[in-house]
């Protein structure tokens, strides 16, 4: 389906939405491999939600056994002219993965507090908790300040993203290179996870209704007017 992003500066950005009930058994994992990916290549490793505090998917999968994967994709014909013409690799793909992570920080807090039984959230990238305060573990703190406010990155815990978005969604991820190479669109992906089939389904029943809540949700699905939009951007 289709989501409208209302950006605080009140623009809007059409993006194909996604979510599929899954068990914690069907997503593969390599903690080792993923991880030292992590370690090499991540600024952000190290914070409270990355390698080495987050716990590996093996752990989950005998803790949690349903889930819930949630895709977002932002078309690059749908960003900003401005940023089409860049010759900068990094703004051709940044705002396009600033939207996305924002998105899914936003619903993945809504659906957490909205579930009154326990739901592990797994982000699309590092914790954002914190806001704009620098993580307590990178500052070499052994406790979170915001420990209600915490998450895990779903790479964090091993899970191997590109195969997991083949498998489940028949979604082949695209990158950018440093030859500028053009990408038809920005994929990201974050899961829920639960104890029981119950749980699982009520993070299915209620997505609508928790995506229409957020702060981004200007044009509520399936509404009228949020037909005309969509019709107008696409």
């Amino acid at each position: 389906m289709w989501y409208i992003y209302t950006s605080q500066e009140g623009n809007n950005y059409p993006l194909e939405f996604g979510y599929r009930a899954v068990e914690s058994n069907e997503v593969t994992y390599n903690y080792e491999q993923i991880t030292n990916l992590c370690r090499k290549g991540c600024e952000s490793c190290g914070s409270g939600g990355c390698p080495p505090w987050a716990p590996s998917f093996s752990d989950i999968q005998t803790q949690y056994a349903y889930g819930v994967l949630i895709f977002a994709r932002f078309f690059s014909r749908y960003r900003p002219s401005r940023l089409a013409l860049s010759n900068i690799p990094y703004l051709q793909y940044r705002f396009q993965d600033i939207i996305l992570s924002r998105l899914f920080t936003q619903l993945g807090y809504q659906v957490r507090e909205s579930i009154q039984e326990e739901v592990l959230f797994l982000n699309s990238g590092h914790c954002m908790g914190c806001g704009l305060q620098t993580c307590s573990f990178i500052k070499g703190e052994t406790n979170c300040r915001h420990p209600q406010r915490r998450t895990y990155a779903i790479g964090a815990t091993g899970v191997e993203v590109v195969p997991l978005l083949q498998s489940v969604f028949g979604i082949t991820l695209q990158w950018h290179n440093a030859d500028n190479q053009q990408v038809d669109c920005i994929t990201k992906t974050m899961g829920f996870f639960c104890r029981e089939r119950s749980i699982q389904n009520e993070i299915m029943d209620e997505m609508i209704v928790n995506l229409n809540t957020l702060p981004c949700s200007k044009f509520k699905i399936p509404t009228e007017e949020y037909r005309l939009i969509l019709n107008r951007l696409l």
